[in-house]
């Protein structure tokens, strides 16, 4: 019996195997190492632990920060920092759909399924960009006043407060 320890030991080294293929470095840092940019889907298995060949990748630009899947297309909005995008692309085949413009350093996304929305908060820019995920446009944003990190209740890092936003007025309340 392999303990879950060393199962997902094992999951870990396929999937750095698969990375090495790629080209990521054969160094003694890779375990420590993230392949920026980069999305894995692994393919999870009944009674048994997924090998290399059920990992699939998604690369493009560096600095994949969140991921989010459309419950109603089951397309994948991920947010590309460095590229101040949320990038479309479809998890079956891992292909890039489209690129949405959003506003400086995307970080935290969730879907919204009262409002069917994408929530996107952006920290440089300070405000959130709200997506609508079955025209894959942004359909307005929200300022936040402070740098936002992550959520509806949205923390402020630079000044260590909490703020909620209400979607449906798409403001701060």
């Amino acid at each position: 019996m392999i303990s879950e320890n060393a199962a997902c030991r094992s999951a870990a080294d396929d999937v750095v195997e698969v990375a090495r293929r790629r080209g990521a470095p054969d160094s003694p840092n890779v375990r420590r190492a993230r392949v920026t940019g980069a999305i894995y889907n692994v393919g999870l298995l009944t009674r048994a632990m997924p090998g290399s060949a059920d990992v699939s990748v998604f690369e493009l630009e560096p600095a994949a920060h969140g991921v989010v899947v459309d419950p109603k297309s089951h397309l994948a909005f991920v947010t590309r920092s460095d590229a101040n995008t949320v990038d479309v692309f479809g998890p079956k085949n891992m292909q890039l759909i489209k690129r949405i413009p959003v506003a400086t350093d995307p970080d935290g996304i969730f879907y919204d399924p009262s409002n069917k929305l994408v929530y996107v908060a952006s920290s440089d820019a300070m405000l959130a960009t709200l997506i609508d995920p079955a025209s894959q446009n942004s359909i307005g944003t929200i300022s936040l006043g402070e740098k936002p990190e992550f959520g509806i209740y949205q923390n402020l890092a630079d000044t260590n407060t909490v703020v909620v936003v209400d979607l449906t007025k798409r403001s701060v309340v």
